[in-house]
This record gives C-alpha cells, structure tokens and sequence, in this order.
C-alpha cells in the first residue's frame, strides 16, 4: 500500500507550476514539467520540498520526454532547503546527477548513492532538474519518484500523446541524422574529387594528430582534408604523427583495410629509414555524459557530447573493416633518427582493402635542423 508523504504545489524558477505528490514507493508529479535547453544557456525548474530523510531510498526515477530537435542533457540535485542549483562542474556540496537524452521517451534511474555530504541524505529540502551548456532541445519531465532497494523501476504514466510526439521526434532526428551523413559523404566525395583523388570504392582524407575525428559523428566526413597534400613536420630525435582517415565512397563494407608507406627519400637521394614510421589502427569509446572540457576537432573547439570518440591508438592492430558512413582512422607515428640530415623527404602512403582497389596518396616528412634533447636543466 503506498503512503502519501505530502502534496504541494511547486513553482519552476521561470515561471511553470506542477503538482508534486510523494509516496513512499514512488514519486508521481501530476505535471507535466517543460524545459528548454537553451543554447549554451541554463535554464532550471526548482522544487521546493519539506524536509526529508532519504536514507531509505536507494533510487530516483524520472519520465523523461524529449521533443527534439536534438540529443541533450539534464542534471537533477536534491539539496538543503534554499540551496540553489550547484552549476560547477568540478565542485559541488549536494547530490547532483547528470543524464544525457537521446529523441524520444526516456525512464531516467539516478542511484542516490556517494552523497557529497551525508547531511544532505538526511535532510533534503528542495529538487532542482536543470541544464547548464544545453544544445537547444526541449523537454518535459513529470513522475519523479523515490525508490526503495528492491524495487522495480516501471516507467511512469507519458500520455499517449507525448508517446506519440516523442516516437515522431526520434523518427524525424534518425532522418535527420541519416541526411547529414550521405550529404557529408558526397562533401567529401567531391572534395577527394577536385583534388585528383579515386572516389569510386575509397575515400581517404587526413588530419593532424591534435584533431579529434569522431568515427559516426553526421558531419565530420563532410569536414576533413581530402588526403592530398599530406605532410608532417619535426626535429631531429623527435616523435609526430598523424592520421589517416577512411571510409568507403559507396554501401559497401570494406575489408581489412590497412595502410603501409614507401622508403621516403629527400630529393638528392637521402633516404629516410621505413622503420621509423608505424601505422596502428584507432580505436574508439564510447562516453555516456557530457564532458567538462573542450577538445579541438576538424571544426574548431567543441564540447564532448556522449558519443563515439577516438582514443586508444592499438598497436597491435594493423587492419580492420570500414563501413558505411563510418570514419575509421589509422595512427601514422613517426620517429626521426638523431642523425637524420635536414630536410624534406617524399614517399607514398597505400591505402588497401580486400575489396576495394588500393589507394595511393604521397606524403612528406619535413626534418627541422636541430635535434631535441634527451633531457632538460629544468
């Protein structure tokens, strides 16, 4: 049998009401409650509450719809009483969670677990739901609801006509996302094109090794350098690399693809050593919140939103399959002799695949006229 713990009216700090009901099972907000995330805004919607002890619930559940037009976050923070919304991302003294949302309906589980301040458990006075770098998606949130250990988490009562709204939402961004992808393949298409490149089975670009390319981002094929001028510049006894990026120019699957270099050699014929240059597969994570920090890409600086990214470089993988839509990179580390001669040196990057024709791209290795050294006064 539930137990109501109280009911009262609640007022969002922009101005939306709900009715908020708390039971000892569940949480049920007679709202709904809209939000908007606004671009690189904050927007909040505070609840203030009597005061409760939570030490007996282990969960908070919360019925999330999101209309669109894109993927979004929210945070949730159970404070003291006259505690406003705790907006750092690196310090906080109350419970605060952050959730990230794809298009549609969402049951958001929040462990009310590593309380910052034991204290806070014991005497929850106010719900703040908010966002703080939003990317412009809006929201309605409604049965939020505390729950015991044991509990199964059911989804709450969405209407019919949010189902309704939030099925269409996710259909119209998965469209959305589909037409983003093809149009940034024939971007690149048409680059790789204009700059002398084979378009018909493989397409390849590059990028420094300070730029992030996320592998199924919509747009990033759409951004990348088409693989033409590709060049690489470092001291004597140093370490560089770059990246090569690859993706089929058509639905097929490519397989095994893998990337190996010519002799580089300057133009009176000195030779810079094979040996020196290793070629690794990346790979990619895939992160599940917002992050607190920017990072460079092919675009310019951006905010890491949950995701496919690239990160591990493995060593111990040469070749891999490619498919659709996809930008996998290749890791071209180079290490420079100490003893290696100033200047530039010219060689050839092939590109294969079990079913594709080879791609050849040149590429050159400019060797500055000072060596790093070994080890610093500092």
């Amino acid at each position: 049998m539930k137990h109501r713990l109280y009911a009262m009216m609640a007022t969002g700090a922009i101005g939306a009401t709900a009715w908020i009901s708390l039971f000892a099972a569940e949480t049920i907000v007679q709202g709904p409650v809209d939000l908007t995330a606004t671009l690189n805004s904050r927007t909040v919607k505070t609840f203030p509450i009597p005061d409760m002890d939570l030490t007996g619930f282990d969960r908070v559940a919360v019925d999330v719809v999101n209309f669109g037009p894109c993927e979004d976050e929210l945070y949730i923070q159970l404070s003291k009483k006259d505690v406003k919304p705790e907006m750092s991302f690196y310090s906080y003294g109350q419970f605060r969670r952050r959730g990230w949302f794809k298009v549609g309906t969402t049951t958001w589980t929040v462990p009310l677990e590593m309380w910052p301040d034991e204290k806070v458990r014991k005497a929850v006075g106010v719900v703040h739901v908010f966002n703080v770098r939003g990317f412009g998606a809006k929201f309605r949130f409604l049965n939020v609801r505390l729950m015991k250990p044991g509990e199964a988490v059911e989804p709450g009562s969405v209407s019919a006509e949010d189902e309704r709204k939030g099925a269409e939402a996710c259909a119209r961004f998965r469209a959305e996302r589909r037409r983003l992808r093809e149009e940034s393949i024939e971007t690149f298409s048409r680059k790789c094109r204009e700059a002398g490149l084979p378009t018909n089975e493989m397409l390849v670009g590059w990028a420094s090794s300070m730029e992030q390319v996320r592998p199924v981002d919509p747009k990033s094929l759409g951004r990348l350098r088409p693989a033409r001028d590709v060049r690489l510049r470092l001291a004597r006894d140093e370490y560089e690399s770059l990246q090569l990026i690859v993706t089929p120019a058509d639905g097929r699957l490519l397989r095994k693809v893998s990337v190996e270099t010519s002799d580089l050699v300057s133009g009176n014929g000195v030779p810079f050593p094979r040996r020196g240059v290793s070629v690794s597969v990346i790979g990619y994570v895939k992160t599940r919140g917002i992050a607190s920090y920017i990072v460079g890409g092919v675009d310019g600086l951006e905010n890491p939103v949950p995701g496919w990214w690239a990160d591990p470089i493995l060593d111990y993988c040469k070749e891999t399959d490619v498919r659709h839509g996809v930008a996998q990179g290749f890791w071209v580390r180079v290490k420079c002799p100490a003893d290696q001669p100033s200047g530039e040196y010219h060689g050839e990057f092939t590109i294969r695949a079990e079913n594709a024709s080879a791609v050849k791209v040149p590429w050159t290795v400019r060797v500055n006229g000072f060596t790093v050294p070994r080890s610093t006064p500092l």
